[in-house]
Parts: structure tokens; C-alpha cells; sequence
């Protein structure tokens, strides 16, 4: 009785650290891609992912993730530009979608009506 009110703690305990993980993975992922939405907004031009990078200061390789996942969205264009050896990914801004803060608003204040 005693080991199996021990496993039931345990796996408890898994599902909270879990939660904890995924939700603030969620947040990362959700702040960093209103950093690259805005600084699209605001340059009102094609950027590369290094630009981005640069002006963002997220590490390049996370860069492509975030961007593939608003493009999915619908909040951005990903062009890419093969030259030879070199692939330059252009990005730009398609839409004046509400941002994903402004979204999360909205459903907020729906649910606490």
C-alpha cells in the first residue's frame, strides 16, 4: 500500500515538471516570435535570417524554427535564394495580422464573460 501511494506521488510529481517544462517552452517560443514580429514590423523590409538574428539577439539556429512556424501561422514569407554553395532566406512581413498578444487577449476576455 505504502509503494503504491509512493508511485502515485511520483507520477504526480512527473506530470507537474512536465507541464512547468512545456508551459514555459510555450512562453519562449511565444516571446521570441513577437520580438521577430515586430522587428519586421518596424524595418517594413526583407530581413535574412542573420539580420533577424542580429536584431533579435536569438541564437541563428532557433531563428529558422520560429520563423517556419509563423510562416504556418500566416504572419510571414520565407523566400529562399540559392546561389551556388550560398542560401540566403529572405523574410518579410505579409500580413497585419494581430499579434499573438493581441490574440491571447481576445480569448482571455471571451472566457471571463
Amino acid at each position: 500500500m505504502i509503494i503504491l501511494f509512493k508511485y502515485i506521488i511520483f507520477l504526480y510529481f512527473l506530470r507537474v515538471v512536465k507541464f512547468k517544462y512545456t508551459s514555459r517552452i510555450y512562453y519562449i517560443m511565444t516571446r521570441n516570435n513577437e520580438k521577430i514580429l515586430k522587428v519586421l514590423k518596424e524595418t517594413k523590409r526583407q530581413l535574412t535570417t542573420t539580420e533577424l538574428a542580429e536584431k533579435t539577439n536569438i541564437d541563428i539556429k532557433n531563428i529558422s524554427r520560429y520563423t517556419k512556424q509563423l510562416e504556418i501561422d500566416g504572419y510571414i514569407e520565407r523566400k529562399t535564394i540559392q546561389n551556388g554553395k550560398i542560401r540566403v532566406v529572405n523574410i518579410s512581413l505579409i500580413s497585419e495580422k494581430p499579434t499573438i498578444k493581441e490574440e491571447t487577449k481576445k480569448i482571455k476576455d471571451l472566457t471571463d464573460e
